[in-house]
């Protein structure tokens, strides 16, 4: 039975920042993590043991372990779902699955708790070139737009022109920076690309999740990767083909 301050760890890989936190509670104990791309493989599991050292926390005394579902790096979010099921699996704890574009908006909510004007926050994630994963969340949390691959051109964010202001956050949000837009969008919109994406923000989420006990199958769940992996064939073997 869990009691009412469950010990959640949190992984995060959808994009090129590796990363790992532990909350009690509704209370955020610690987050490490790295920005220097691709890392996922090498940092996740020395993050893991140096977090629950750290907090003075064994394996044993994690109630479940919550993972970003995605979408986002095809082979980074390989990497956090493969640890999360080891973990699951070996301590039998429940696996919770937290939207990445819904993380990163409450990260934005979290670190501007005041906002209270008609906003609409845009969450969004590199998908090469001019493409973005993203979604929509106003000022009350409510999704405005699900989930969705979009290629930015100037009219991307007429369906907003409505609020008072736009706010782009993530690492995909600078490319709306390299588009020319009307006077009325150019006026509402910020764009916040220090807001990142980050284990420290799943906690709020995952907490839920736990008190609604809705987990993932830690056998059969995969990411939402939303768009097939970007393969490239090797030159060699298609000259011997």
């Amino acid at each position: 039975m869990i009691d009412h301050h469950p010990i959640i760890l949190h992984l995060e890989s959808a994009t090129k920042v590796c990363s790992v936190a532990i909350s009690q509670g509704d209370t955020l104990l610690d987050v490490q993590e790295t920005h220097e791309g691709n890392k996922h493989s090498e940092w996740m599991t020395r993050f893991v043991d140096m977090l629950m050292k750290k907090a003075d926390i064994q394996y044993s005394d994690l109630d479940a372990i919550s993972v970003s579902q995605g979408p986002g790096s095809y082979t980074g979010l390989r990497v956090a779902y493969s640890v999360a099921k080891g973990m699951a699996y070996s301590l039998n704890i429940p696996m919770i699955g937290v939207d990445t574009l819904r993380s990163l908006g409450l990260g934005y909510f979290q670190q501007n708790p005041s906002n209270t004007s008609s906003s609409i926050v845009l969450p969004m994630i590199d998908a090469r070139r001019m493409e973005v994963y993203m979604m929509a969340l106003d000022q009350n949390l409510d999704t405005i737009t699900p989930v969705q691959a979009m290629i930015l051109d100037e009219h991307s964010l007429d369906a907003y022109a409505s609020y008072d202001r736009i706010i782009a956050v993530g690492d995909g949000a600078f490319k709306l920076e390299q588009i020319e837009w009307s006077d009325t969008i150019k006026a509402k919109m910020t764009v916040h690309t220090d807001i990142i994406c980050s284990a420290g923000h799943l906690h709020t989420e995952a907490i839920q999740k736990m008190k609604d006990q809705d987990f993932l199958d830690v056998a059969y769940d995969v990411p939402h990767y939303l768009k097939s992996p970007n393969i490239t064939r090797s030159k060699k073997k298609l000259l011997t083909n």
